[in-house]
């Protein structure tokens, strides 16, 4: 087996309609590993059972915030290789109690801290700038 794979995030140019009612066939399985990179991760057999967070770019917040209604993202393993080995990452057995393979997006907040930060540091230049031209030479 390889030490690790590489996954990576991709747009999905299929119609949602046709990717949720599963009529896409082969085409929108391709689609689902190709298209612009929204960001990946380097995974192992460390990270069995595990949660991995997976840093989205700048075109994946583009694309989000851009959207209307369903936005779908597709996934790949990029490292894929013609030596038959084992090469796969979110499998499941599908067996009752088993947990199924999930996808989670969260978005990351910029912490109040940096906010207040800023505008205390904002503060502080226009006492500076205030004092400077209240100056009599």
């Amino acid at each position: 087996m390889d030490p690790f794979e590489i996954y990576v995030l991709h747009n999905v140019s299929t119609d949602i309609n046709v990717l949720t009612s599963g009529s896409g066939g082969i085409a929108a399985f391709e689609d689902i590993g190709t298209g612009t990179g929204y960001g990946g991760y380097k995974v192992s057999a460390v990270y069995n059972s595990q949660f991995v967070s997976i840093a989205l770019n700048v075109n994946a917040l583009k694309d989000i915030n851009n959207a209307t209604g369903l936005f779908a993202i597709g996934g790949s393993v990029s490292t894929i290789d013609l030596v038959p080995n084992n090469e796969l990452i979110f499998v499941s057995s599908g067996e009752p109690g088993v947990p199924s393979p999930n996808l989670v997006l969260t978005s990351v907040p910029v912490p109040a801290a940096v906010w207040l930060f800023c505008s205390g540091l904002l503060g502080y230049i226009g006492v500076g700038v205030s004092r400077i031209k209240n100056r009599t030479i």
